[in-house]
């Protein structure tokens, strides 16, 4: 079992959400929060005030789906 693989599966800590957030399908990239599910296809799943912005709702968005697959 990898590393990354062992830390998600364990409590939610700073450490572990950042690697959650690494996983995820959303990022930000200036103001937008961009999303790929694995396909040739990224979207912009939606657009925010600021970079700071658009990254807190990327990680939200990537812990949410973590935590309704797990």
């Amino acid at each position: 079992m990898s590393m990354r693989v062992k830390a998600i599966l364990q409590p939610l800590t700073d450490k572990n959400i950042k690697l959650i957030n690494k996983d995820g399908y959303y990022w930000a990239q200036g103001n937008c929060v961009m999303s790929n599910f694995g396909d040739t296809n990224t979207v912009i799943f939606c657009m925010c005030i600021n970079h700071k912005e658009a990254k807190r709702v990327a990680k939200a968005i990537n812990l949410l789906e973590y935590l309704e697959d797990n």
